[in-house]
């Protein structure tokens, strides 16, 4: 299990799994990046996708690269704060996100 399911099971909110994506819903976006600040984890990317008709579509708009934050004072926060940043610009109701956490 990875880090995401990992953390979306203690939180309780649903990923769908497709391939090696572990997708989370938009909705759901807040309380993943709470778990993994609380847990310290880092956002070191991110990828956002649109399901239609069982079909993952990426969207080639919504990708993030936060593995410079490694190197920053508190690579934690700020990847997370950039994280949420991100999603809310690019992200709408009905796409899901696929992020790559690591541990501090």
């Amino acid at each position: 299990m990875g880090l995401v399911a990992e953390l979306a099971k203690v939180i309780n909110i649903q990923v769908i799994t497709k391939g090696s994506l572990d997708l989370v819903a938009m909705k759901d976006v807040n309380a993943l990046l709470d778990e993994a600040m609380s847990r310290r984890l880092l956002v070191v990317g991110i990828e956002g996708f649109h399901i239609r008709d069982e079909q993952v579509m990426p969207d080639m708009n919504a990708i993030a690269d936060f593995s410079a934050n490694i190197h920053s004072d508190n690579p934690v926060n700020a990847s997370i704060h950039q994280s949420l940043r991100f999603v809310r610009e690019v992200g709408d109701a009905e796409m899901y996100f696929d992020f790559v956490f690591m541990r501090e």
